[in-house]
């Protein structure tokens, strides 16, 4: 899996220099998904920031999965391991949804983070109906050990995942899709 964080991350630089054409891009917006057949992977960054924190969430075409990076360049002392991670899910009222206990691996510093990684298999009871609520929440709180770290606002997510399976859909069927990528 880091691997392909390191192949979206690369998108995502290269996007922002001009440095590589993309062959999906759409917004609606605060949020803009591209995609690469070449890499295989659709990414979608979170348009709200918190305490320097960024969401980032990627598809890659040949697997039927989101999958996430949470990183902060404050978070020097994150260790590469596991992470206990929440996810706090409040509807527009400020109410909590629903709390996740996600399994989440850290990445530090020096082994190319501070970053902390998650997957969600969309065909899977549980990653349907965390798909679901991402699309129907209003924010999105991350937490550790039950201290809440980040936010984002989800105005707009469900417009945005559905770009980001359109951006899927479209790999899928360009002529330059490798579905044995990453």
């Amino acid at each position: 899996m880091i691997g392909l964080f390191g192949l979206v991350a690369a998108l995502g630089l290269a996007v922002q220099d001009g440095q590589r054409a993309v062959t999906f891009q759409q917004t609606d917006g605060e949020w803009t998904v591209v995609g690469d057949a070449g890499l295989g992977v659709c990414l979608m960054r979170f348009p709200e920031h918190y305490n320097g924190s960024a969401l980032t969430v990627f598809a890659h075409g040949s697997r039927n999965a989101y999958d996430f990076a949470l990183s902060n360049p404050a978070w020097s002392s994150l260790e590469t391991g596991d992470v206990e991670l929440q996810a706090i899910l409040l509807d527009s009222a400020g109410d909590i949804r629903d709390i996740w206990t996600l399994d989440a691996a850290g990445t530090a510093e020096e082994d190319g983070g501070p970053r902390i990684n998650w997957r969600i298999l969309r065909a899977a009871n549980d990653g349907a109906q965390f798909d679901q609520q991402l699309r129907e929440a209003t924010t999105i709180w991350f937490g550790h050990e039950g201290v809440p770290f980040a936010q984002f606002d989800l105005s707009g997510s469900n417009n945005a995942f559905g770009m980001l399976d359109a951006c899927r859909s479209h790999l899928r069927t360009d002529p330059s899709f490798d579905p044995f990528a990453g």
